[in-house]
């Protein structure tokens, strides 16, 4: 099973199962993944998959996503 690393603030170390698609995650409590860091937004970005292939979608947030450093 895939999983998402928190990279830093209070999701840093911490593990998150990709278990279901879309996997939603931002600052508000309904995300499956709630990340509660400056420049996140409610709803952020959205991870779906589809077989092996996985997709990262920004949701309009305000500062946008980024994946290895690079705009999405």
């Amino acid at each position: 099973m895939a999983v998402l690393i928190g990279m830093s603030a209070d999701v840093k170390g911490k593990s998150f199962n990709i278990d279901r698609s879309p996997l939603k995650i931002g600052k508000a409590e309904d995300n499956d993944v709630p990340v509660n860091v400056v420049g996140v937004s409610g709803h952020h970005c959205t991870i779906t998959t589809e077989g092996d292939k996985f997709t990262i979608a920004d949701l309009g947030s305000t500062n946008g996503t980024r994946v290895n450093n690079k705009d999405i």
